[in-house]
């Protein structure tokens, strides 16, 4: 019972007091002292460790607390009576060698050496220099702290003692940096930083022979980087070529699944990816876009959207152009596109996935897909078509309603005829749902770019839709509905009245 309660005690005095001169403490065996340092040692509190005999083996107060217990070693003492004085060094050397602990005398050391740095002193160098001597080859089992104590080394400006020192950790460092095993898992950032520490101490022959090892070390590492790299582009070609081989695949399954194997190679791998292959794979997804299995040509709308998320700048032009390259030169007629626009339709799901993951950065491509939009947003042209190129351009107003601020009144105004005089129901569901985002988008703000009259058109023509008890599209009004919701109260200009009270007025 009394074991258990020094031990807690002690635990947590050491804790809330590391930096502050030891008090009163009854703990008079050696025995116990050590088996409190095992406990702390099991739970992994070097660290703590580390600073607590540091702390007192620098303190000149707290001296005065550690004594001989009666079973020998170090022990505290809550009597400042003059007992038989002893060697601190050889006191503490004795009790972390007992402990059986390589990294917590490791972890120890490095603290000292950082002491070293800020306070000269050669009682603890002294120190020092016994725990390096005596453990050296316990370094060498840790070669992040070896590399580390050895960049603080090089720093201590004490006199011709330190040079003792330095000699031994660069030669144990020496030995490290010897062993391929031993570097395999160095921190980069510290190799550089010690041979910059070296470069300026190249007169000395340690850490000349050190400094060209290093040299080494880094040509090797660097021919290792280039082995694995040049392992994962093999490990890369193989598994494309083997994709495309299984997309020739007569089997639905084995080509949507190649497809879906491709889009995560891409993913994985898109540092490797060239032009060359970028545009082989491009051109694939569009021809599996075309397949009549939905399996795959979904798959394949996956793919591109991939694309165009890892590789906008490159993608997005060429995919437009695609999405508009049948329309030109086409009369435009209704029956020139039945059972012929599928294809189309396909590519705008694509990019329709692409501008929603886009979000505001579409504004950045917007001189890249308007125009292509704004050509297909024509009445004579084929439903579908119309209404894929709305879709788009409404994902493009709830995302960023400002980069359509130069082709407003043009949108807007196609958007309005559509409503008021388009029979397809899909033409019109679309232009409803994006004059109701670009009401959302703009806000009080539309009025800077549309004149009032126009505004109030559309104000009346949503509110006739909302308000028509006749009208048999649910869809359509449930958009009316949404969109009145965002329709600005007063006109900028006009006299300052609500908008809906003047329409109801009328």
């Amino acid at each position: 019972m009394l074991q258990l309660q020094s031990n807690i005690f002690f635990r947590n005095f050491v804790i809330e007091n590391l930096v502050i001169s030891l008090t009163v403490m009854a703990i008079h065996s050696y025995a116990i002292m050590k088996e409190i340092f095992s406990l702390l040692i099991r739970d992994n509190e070097l660290e703590m460790m580390s600073i607590f005999f540091l702390n007192y083996i620098r303190n000149p107060i707290a001296l005065d607390g550690f004594k001989l217990g009666p079973g020998g070693g170090l022990c505290l003492e809550p009597s400042k009576e003059s007992q038989e004085a002893i060697n601190i060094n050889e006191t503490f050397f004795t009790f972390l060698k007992e402990l059986s602990s390589e990294e917590l005398i490791i972890s120890v050391t490095s603290k000292m050496v950082m002491e070293l740095l800020e306070s000269p002193g050669n009682d603890l160098l002294d120190l020092v220099i016994r725990l390096v001597d005596d453990f050296g080859e316990s370094f060498l089992k840790y070669p992040n702290y070896l590399l580390n104590l050895s960049i603080s080394v090089l720093d201590i400006k004490c006199e011709t003692e330190s040079e003792a020192i330095k000699a031994t950790v660069l030669e144990l460092c020496t030995i490290m940096f010897s062993d391929p095993e031993s570097v395999k898992d160095l921190e980069q950032h510290s190799v550089i930083l010690l041979k910059e520490k070296l470069e300026s101490n190249l007169t000395d022959s340690d850490a000349k022979n050190l400094h060209k090892l290093i040299s080494i070390y880094f040509l090797s590492y660097n021919n290792f980087i280039n082995e694995n790299k040049s392992k994962e582009e093999e490990a890369f070609f193989s598994e494309l070529k083997q994709c495309m081989k299984q997309l020739n695949s007569e089997h639905v399954p084995a080509r949507a699944a190649a497809l879906y194997k491709l889009k995560l190679l891409i993913r994985k791998h898109k540092f490797l990816i060239n032009e060359e292959i970028l545009l082989q794979c491009f051109d694939t997804f569009l021809h599996h876009l075309k397949d009549e299995d939905s399996f795959v040509y979904l798959n394949a709308v996956k793919c591109l959207s991939t694309l165009t998320d890892l590789f906008p700048d490159k993608i997005i032009p060429k995919i437009f152009t695609e999405y508009a390259s049948k329309f030109e030169n086409i009369e435009i007629s209704e029956d020139v596109y039945t059972g012929d626009d599928e294809y189309q339709i396909r590519l705008g799901e694509s990019l329709l996935q692409t501008i929603q993951r886009l979000g505001s950065a579409v504004d950045c491509y917007v001189t890249m897909i308007l125009p292509t939009l704004l050509r297909l947003i024509d009445r004579q042209r084929s439903s579908r078509l119309v209404s894929s190129a709305l879709s788009l351009l409404s994902s493009i107003a709830e995302a960023s309603p400002f980069s359509l601020r130069f082709e407003i009144f043009n949108i807007s105004k196609f958007c309005a005829d559509c409503i008021k005089m388009e029979p397809n129901v899909d033409i019109r569901r679309a232009s409803l749902c994006l004059l109701k985002f670009i009401l959302n988008g703009f806000g009080d703000d539309i009025y800077n770019f549309l004149n009032n009259d126009f505004v109030q058109e559309i104000h009346e023509i949503i509110i006739r839709i909302k308000e028509d008890p006749f009208e048999e599209d649910t869809i359509a009004k449930y958009h009316a509905i949404q969109a009145a919701e965002f329709i600005p109260e007063v006109a900028i200009g006009s006299p300052k009245k609500p908008l809906i009270t003047i329409i109801k007025e009328d």
